[in-house]
């Protein structure tokens, strides 16, 4: 690349990128696997599950122009950990333990998958791909000082 092209680029990109705006929609879930990240208290099983918004009738991005539907999310499903029965929740009565059990309640049912059917989490995972949601993405603002979107959680419509 060029110095040019990296300033014509540079004079054309947005002050701010376009995201979706804070709200309800419509999402497809492509996959939900079982991964592992680092944090900050080491090595945590998650599910990822991600997402291509479709349905949302024509709702744009805060630029007013790129189409909902098609744009890809992904959200994190912490597990529970033996440790957080003992870890008071933030928000709500009881121990993270629970948070994180009601949250992943709260995912299965969105799916339309009853637990009490199912031999393991690998299957139930199978079965919430294809599934349409309901993801509820809030705009937030970076470190960075730039407007970022996320899917807090996962609902059913």
């Amino acid at each position: 690349m060029t110095y040019e092209q990296l300033f014509n680029d540079l004079r054309s990109i947005e002050d701010q990128p376009a995201v979706i705006p804070t709200g309800d929609y419509s999402a497809v879930i492509t996959s939900a696997v079982l991964d592992t990240i680092e944090t900050e208290d080491g090595t945590r099983e998650v599910i990822r599950v991600n997402l291509t918004f479709q349905g949302n009738h024509g709702l744009t991005l805060t630029d007013g122009i790129t189409p909902i539907d098609g744009q890809v999310a992904q959200y994190t499903i912490f597990l529970p950990t033996p440790e957080d029965q003992n870890r008071p929740a933030q928000f709500s009565r009881g121990s993270m333990y629970d948070v994180s059990l009601r949250r992943l309640k709260r995912f299965f049912k969105a799916c339309g998958v009853n637990l009490q059917n199912e031999s393991s989490l690998e299957t139930a995972l199978q079965k919430c791909q294809g599934a349409t949601v309901i993801a509820h993405v809030v705009t937030q603002l970076g470190s960075d000082g730039l407007q970022y979107d996320r899917v807090q959680y996962i609902h059913g419509g």
